[in-house]
């Protein structure tokens, strides 16, 4: 009796070294698993972060590139109405230019007359004097 006894408390104990070793292993296996996992969010997390510096990046390039080509646009239409008005500046010089040339034409045509009238009178008032006959 004792042999079986003996037996059946050997039996015990290896099912219950057995049991232990088991819960031992799914508990390690549970642990690794876990590990994994926290691994496995850890790099996603990573990959999220990176892909969100990423897209920062990208959007302070579009913002840089947007503004310099608004920059760009700004100084193009300064220097389109920098143009037009030194253009408009130079037609409103030689429109003053033309209405100077002109009036200085007119008073010149004027004294011309003058003088070609006063030469007409002087001729025709000498004809008429004591010379006048001939």
């Amino acid at each position: 009796m004792r042999v079986i006894l003996e037996e059946r408390l050997r039996q015990s104990t290896a099912e219950a070294d057995r049991a232990k070793d088991q819960a031992r292993q799914e508990r390690e296996r549970r642990e690794q698993l876990e590990r994994e996992a926290a691994q496995q969010a850890e790099r996603e997390q990573a990959a999220r972060d990176r892909a969100a510096r990423e897209e920062a990046i990208r959007e302070e390039t579009r913002q840089a590139t947007l503004e310099q080509v608004q920059r760009k646009a700004r100084a193009e239409q300064a220097v389109k109405e920098r143009l037009k008005r030194e253009q408009q500046a130079d037609l409103d010089r030689q429109a003053r230019r033309a209405d100077a040339n002109m009036r200085d034409g007119v008073r010149r045509e004027g004294q011309e007359a003058r003088v070609r009238r006063r030469a007409t009178e002087q001729n025709e008032s000498g004809r008429s004097g004591l010379f006048g006959w001939l």
